[in-house]
């Protein structure tokens, strides 16, 4: 059974952890917590027995008028402010069983308690391939309209 989604912490093992792409491997095995702790970032888990399975990473962010829909950028300010999907993630052993999914979910769900409290528009995120593209415009994202990779979430 895995863990409910929780902050990363030092007594988490993550030093086994491999998605299938180097760049979140070593990202979770060497900035994560220290991006954490200098409040950089915001990095949460999920574990099997305190060893890490999966993670995503939120942070704040803006995003310029040019880069977003219209529908977006209506009545808003220059930047946009958003929360920032930095990356999410799940060990290629555990893949396939939907996890990526209930850590989007609860990416979503923090976002908008956040977006309840401090004005924010969207969730964006930088997808990483078209794979990746593909998999966050199934769950409503939508693509900037001058960079396909660049997706947006209205909250």
């Amino acid at each position: 059974m895995y863990s409910a989604p929780e902050l990363l912490q030092s007594h988490h093992h993550v030093s086994l952890f491999d998605c299938g792409e180097e760049v979140l491997n070593l990202w979770l095995k060497h900035n994560a917590l220290k991006n954490q702790q200098s409040h950089a970032s915001r990095t949460f888990v999920i574990c099997k027995e305190n060893v890490v399975v999966g993670f995503y990473a939120l942070a704040a962010g803006s995003v310029t008028h040019q880069l977003v829909s219209s529908a977006l950028k209506r009545n808003m300010p220059e930047p946009i402010p958003v929360i920032v999907l930095g990356r999410l993630a799940i060990d290629v052993k555990y893949q396939g069983q939907k996890l990526g999914a209930a850590l989007l979910k609860d990416a979503v769900l923090r976002a908008k308690i956040v977006a309840e409290q401090v004005g924010v528009k969207a969730l964006l995120v930088h997808a990483l391939n078209d794979n990746v593209r593909q998999f966050y415009l199934n769950y409503g994202f939508q693509s900037s309209p001058i960079d396909d990779r660049l997706l947006m979430l209205k909250l």
